[in-house]
């Protein structure tokens, strides 16, 4: 061990209560680089045991775990025997040993499998980590040749575990890691360091039993997730035991490191692939060859049974969900050896349909090429005699596959196949809730022939329909479908054309079949009228007659039709005469009962018949009900006398004697008579009864093909009107979204898009829609709109519509997202619109109001966040016209830091509270300098009421500014030379004063308002007219004044002052304005003037 510094990073403590996780490590070629990178960055204290399977040379002494000891603080130990795993500690396999856990105990094993296999396996490591830690199993394929670890990690998924594999980028060798990501069963494929980082949230998270509560507590919820499933997949896992299905969403949770299911939700709707990925993850396509080896040694038997049965014809064989193929080509071997070698397996002898709903492992079982290390589930001899070995992998011999055809089924939605000799249906039960696998198995049962055989997995039953359904004699899991059965229709074949029942079972078994069956019926009808058969257990599988009268049915009775049912004293009989028929093999009777059945008899008797069963399948005992009446005698012989009783008595004898030799000639008599006639009646017996039975069988044939004529008429017109219906609906439709002249999308809850107007299809870059609709994700919406993802994510969380503006290319949208239901409220379904507003008439006023006032604008979308700036705006802010807008943050760091603050204030408070604002500020534009400017902005609303935008205009008052300096600096020097200014609107009649003229004029700025009439009311009342006229004849001619005049101050106190005007001519030579100053006289000034005037 090293000295560095330890680089695992926070190390969380596992709760001493915890399972001890397993980890299961396999690496080859480049495995030691990859190796080192995983272990330094391996958390400290994980609770977890790192087991290393690396292949390495049989004759060479590794060293493998020294070099990992100097590149980690956990301890790394090689196996030499059994040990027990201890926590953070790294355990190497040796070489020439394959290493597994078994018990609780790490151990190491001889080599099992094919010479050619690496060592120690990295399959056999993964599958025995699958069975003994189940969910809390990792399983890590890094850098290596060929394909060890691909096998094992199946195994490692439908246990529950997590699988992770190196990134082919950087794996020195991508053999193994690609291999094993091309199962489809790995779920992160990650670098060794980020592997290592990764590993402590996965290993907090595997096995969280907690989780999975909660997440029963929301169970409701699931039907979302499950909702996108069926709307990516066309899959309905509804009827999927809800506990499995919270597994796996809690597995790829724990992969990727999601703790809320919510998120995990949101995570499916933007991420396509994630869909898939649990779509696979749920069907856990994993199977492997003669997988529960004891099953398949009886199924073998039961197949040389059944080969010898069908003789030349045709055997037809189902799998249902038969993953990557392994199964089917098992039982394709077992078919082979029972017809005597590979040879006689033709397409002509055997059909082998193997199908299921994940095509990606179809793939893999029509290449019937597999890794190596599966021969180590086939027995020696046939793995020679059926398969090709080269270099690491196996392949399945072409006659196998020549007589199996691979497809796309759907067990629950598609119809089934008929006239099948063999169905497998293993270890797909377990996964589906009762009502389900009651509608699979009556489906199996429809496509059986009879005495068609149905192979299950190991914890898997024929449920309720054992009635229908008869366990094999010595074959664990193989079941036989019972004959003589009546069966119901099944209920997927509801409105659709299916044949009678008696007709599909002529069209499968031969006439010799056919007359035996109709034989053993009448048997079966002449020893029991009224009866039925039941099985050992008590079951009754069918009812000859009417036996209501003998049975009752009250709440504490059983609901299965059993002889628990019969009427007391029966039931305890039937039992114990079931029990005795079948021991002895002979006709047992029971005791006569008093009992009036309703038909005029008062005495019942149960007889019990053996009916065993010559095939090896379940044997069944006939009862038969046999009544008759009992007459009471009445004798009153007590008033005679002791004399004449035995006369009486004497009489009676003799009488009796008499009538017994009469009767004894009659009985001789009618005996040969009888004997004659009964010949004779057999015959005709048994011509009426065969004459019955057919026409009994062409009569219900008739009303079976008369009713589902009638019925298939009626569905006929029905879907007529329907589709008619349908297709002026769809063309309507179609129509419609041509000729929108809107951008309008239809997204399922997966939030792929089914339908969309063309405008839209161009507008968001949908070169084609096909029928499976593309994702959200893939519309490439204008520079300037929101994510659609995300929004339309946010609608289905909240079942509520979202309407927000979106800017591009200058034009403003509004961008609608809203969701839509079916008639019982459940979501369906998003509609995506948009709305372009016209918004040349606004832009043309905004470069008006920019050319004639220097006016912009600005406008900040709410959802967005985005900013958009008029061209001068930018101008303003020395900004390229051809660049955008920068951000809010961005903008408002181009104002001078003392004014930063307070620009943010105003528009966050019109953020928050919608109040309008206007402020000044100094503003440092990209070229430098510093310009002043001015801003006003308000909220605006959408027709919801939520907000929408922030609008505002953008003014440079540079100018502005520099004029109130200007004048404040000239009214300054005016005031160091007692000088004032006026300035007269003539066409407004409006005056402006400086400082200095109010101060000359004795008014308060503050308070007086300049007026023309308030100026002359100062000028002494001598010189008033004088002034008013020379001011009058200046607006009037244009010509300038010059005029001294007396000034009265506040105190009255006069001041001589020079008053002047000059006036200014607008573009039609009119005067607009009068302007001049006010200026005190100095003595001498005043001294000259009053000179003047005494001389003039």
């Amino acid at each position: 061990m090293n000295d560095s510094p330890d680089t695992t990073g926070p190390t969380p403590a596992s709760s001493p209560s915890s399972p001890l996780r397993l980890v299961g490590v396999a690496a080859s070629a480049g495995g030691l680089e990859a190796l080192s990178l995983l272990v330094q960055n391996l958390p400290g204290k994980a609770n977890a045991a790192y087991i290393v399977a690396q292949h390495m040379s049989p004759t060479h002494k590794s060293l493998l775990t020294s070099l990992l000891s100097h590149e980690t603080r956990l301890p790394a130990v090689e196996i030499d025997g059994d040990v027990a795993p201890e926590p953070d500690t790294i355990y190497v396999a040796p070489p020439n040993w394959d290493v597994v856990v078994e018990d609780g105990m790490i151990r190491l094993k001889r080599p099992s499998s094919h010479p050619a296999t690496p060592k120690p396996s990295a399959d056999r490591l993964f599958q025995s980590l699958a069975e003994e830690a189940r969910e809390a199993a990792v399983g890590i394929v890094l850098s290596g040749t060929g394909s060890d670890g691909s096998y094992g990690v199946k195994s490692l998924r439908e246990a529950g575990g997590i699988t992770i594999a190196q990134s082919r980028e950087t794996a020195k060798y991508d053999g193994m890691p690609a291999s094993a990501v091309a199962t489809g069963c790995i779920d992160l494929s990650l670098s060794p360091q980020q592997i290592g980082e990764h590993l402590q949230r996965i290993l907090d998270r595997a096995g969280d039993v907690e989780t999975l509560q909660k997440l029963d507590v929301a169970g409701g919820e699931l039907s979302e997730l499950l909702q996108i499933l069926r709307a990516k997949t066309r899959v309905d896992f509804s009827d999927y035991k809800v506990n499995t299905v919270k597994r796996r969403i809690l597995r790829r949770m724990t992969a990727l490191g999601i703790e809320e299911y919510e998120d995990y939700v949101d995570h499916c709707r933007r991420q396509e692939e994630e869909v898939d990925i649990l779509f696979r993850d749920l069907l856990i396509s994993v199977t492997r060859f003669f997988r529960d080896p004891e099953q398949f040694e009886h199924l073998a038997r039961e197949i040389e049974r059944l080969v010898e049965r069908a003789g030349d014809r045709i055997i037809r064989v189902w799998v249902a969900g038969c993953a990557t193929g392994e199964e089917a080509y098992t039982i394709a071997i077992l078919l082979a050896e029972a017809l005597g070698g590979l040879e006689e397996l033709t397409k002509e002898r055997v059909q082998i349909f193997a199908t299921d709903i994940d095509e990606r492992a179809l793939e893999v079982a029509s290449r019937g090429e597999y890794p190596v290390n599966a021969t180590q589930d086939i027995p020696e001899r046939l793995a020679d005699r059926y398969f090709d070995v080269d270099g690491n992998t196996m392949r399945v011999k072409r006659p196998l596959r020549a007589v199996t055809l691979f497809s796309r089924h759907n067990i629950f939605q598609d119809p089934p196949f008929i006239h099948l000799d063999l169905i497998s249906l293993r270890n797909l039960l377990i996964y589906f809730n009762a009502p389900l696998q009651e509608k699979v198995l009556s489906r199996m049962l429809y496509a059986l022939a009879p005495s068609g055989l149905l192979f299950l997995g190991t914890a898997e039953s024929v449920a309720n329909l054992d009635v229908r359904l008869e366990a094999r004699t010595g074959a664990d899991r193989v079941f036989a479908k019972r004959s003589g059965v009546a069966a119901t229709q099944a209920s997927f074949l509801t409105g659709s054309a299916t044949l009678p029942t008696r007709q599909r079972n002529r069209e499968a078994v031969s006439a010799e079949v056919e007359e035996n069956a109709l034989r053993y019926e009448q048997l079966v009808r002449s020893v029991a009228p009224t009866g039925f058969f039941a099985t050992r257990q008590g079951r009754i599988v069918r009812i000859l007659g009417d036996i209501s009268p003998y049975i009752e049915i009250t709440e504490k009775g059983a609901l299965s039709l059993n002889t628990r049912m019969l009427r007391r004293p029966f039931r305890d009989e039937a039992t114990s005469l079931t029990a005795l028929t079948l021991k002895q093999r002979v006709r047992r009777a029971g005791r006569w009962h008093e009992f009036e059945p309703g038909t005029g008899d008062n005495r019942v008797q149960l007889e019990c018949f053996p009916v065993p069963n010559q095939s090896g399948g379940e044997d069944l005992v006939l009862f038969s009900i046999v009544t008759r009446l009992d007459q009471p005698v009445e004798r009153n012989v007590e008033g005679l006398s002791e004399t004449e009783q035995r006369d009486y008595i004497t009489r009676l004898e003799n009488e009796l004697a008499r009538t017994r030799d009469a009767l004894q000639q009659t009985v001789e008599q009618l005996q040969t008579s009888n004997e004659e006639l009964q010949s004779v009646n057999e015959e005709m017996q048994s011509t009426n009864e065969e004459l019955q039975a057919t026409n009994e069988e062409l009569e219900t044939s008739n009303e079976e093909l008369q009713s589902t004529n009638e019925e298939l008429i009626t569905v006929n017109e029905e879907m007529q009107v329907s589709a008619a219906e349908l297709q002026s609906v769809s063309t309507e439709l179609l129509a419609i979204l041509a000729a929108s002249p809107y951008v309008l999308l239809v997204v399922d809850t997966a939030l792929i898009v089914r339908r969309a107007s063309d405008r839209a299809k161009t507008f968001c870059g949908i070169e084609d829609l096909p029928p499976s609709g593309v994702h959200l994700g893939a519309c490439r919406l204008p520079e300037g709109f929101p994510n659609l993802v995300e929004l339309a994510s946010e609608v289905l969380r909240t079942r509520e519509q979202i309407t927000c503006p979106a800017e591009a290319s200058d034009s403003i949208y509004g961008l609608t997202v809203t969701p839509y239901f079916d008639s019982l409220g459940f979501l369906m379904g998003l509609t995506i619109s948009t709305l372009e507003f016209d918004s040349r008439p606004f832009r043309a006023t905004a470069e008006r109001m920019w050319q004639l006032a220097g006016i912009a604008y600005w406008r900040l979308n709410m959802r967005t966040r985005a900013l958009t700036f008029s061209p001068g705006v930018s101008e303003i802010y020395g900004i390229p016209p051809n660049e955008a807008a920068p951000s809010v943050e961005e903008a408002i760091n181009y104002y001078h830091p003392d004014d930063r603050e307070r620009v943010n204030a105003a528009l966050n408070r019109c953020l928050d509270t919608g109040e309008a604002f206007t402020f000044e500020a100094r503003l440092m534009p990209r070229g430098g300098g510093v310009r002043h400017v001015q801003s006003a902005g308000a909220l605006v609303r959408d027709a919801a009421g939520e907000p929408s935008f922030v609008v505002g205009g953008f003014q440079d008052v540079s100018a502005r500014i520099q004029n109130r300096v200007l004048i404040r600096n000239l009214e300054e020097v005016q005031d160091d030379f007692g000088i004032g200014s006026f300035s007269y609107d003539v066409e407004n009649r409006r005056a402006y004063w400086t400082r200095g003229f109010y101060r000359l004029l004795g008014f308060d700025p503050e308070r007086d308002e300049p007026t023309l009439d308030s100026s002359l009311m100062r000028v002494h009342r001598e010189d008033r007219e004088r002034v008013d006229s020379a001011h009058r004849a200046t607006v009037e001619t244009g010509e300038p004044f010059a005029v001294t005049c007396r000034i009265l101050d506040r105190e009255d106190e006069t001041i001589w002052c020079d008053f002047r005007g000059r006036a200014r001519l607008n573009d039609q030579n009119a005067v607009s304005h009068v302007y001049g100053s006010l200026r005190p006289l100095s003595e001498d000034e005043i001294r000259h003037h009053l000179e003047q005037a005494d001389g003039d």
